[in-house]
C-alpha cells in the first residue's frame, strides 16, 4: 500500500490502520509511508530509505524508533533532516 492515509482525517485513518492490522493475520502487508508516527503505530518491522533509494536500516519498528543503528535513520525519524 502506497500512503492508505494520505490526507484523511484521524477517524478515517483509525479504520484504515484497524484493517491493515485486520488484514495483517492473514496476509504480509507492506505499506510505504512518510508518516513516521503511522510507521510506529502499525508495523512490525520497518525498513528505512533514504536519497536514491539506498535502504539504510531495516529492523524490528521498535528497535528502529527507539533505538536505530543509523545517525541518519535517527536524525529523519526525530525530524532533524527530511
Amino acid at each position: 500500500m502506497d500512503e492508505p492515509a494520505s490526507a484523511l482525517d484521524p477517524i478515517a485513518t483509525s479504520q484504515i490502520e484497524d484493517l491493515i492490522d485486520d488484514l495483517a493475520e492473514e496476509f504480509t502487508v507492506i505499506i510505504v509511508t512518510h508518516n513516521m508516527q503511522q510507521a510506529a503505530r502499525i508495523s512490525d518491522q520497518t525498513a528505512v530509505f533514504l536519497t536514491g533509494g539506498e535502504l539504510v536500516e531495516f529492523d524490528d519498528t521498535q528497535q528502529v524508533f527507539e533505538n536505530p543503528e543509523s545517525q541518519r535513520v535517527e536524525d529523519y525519524i526525530t525530524g532533524k533532516f527530511g
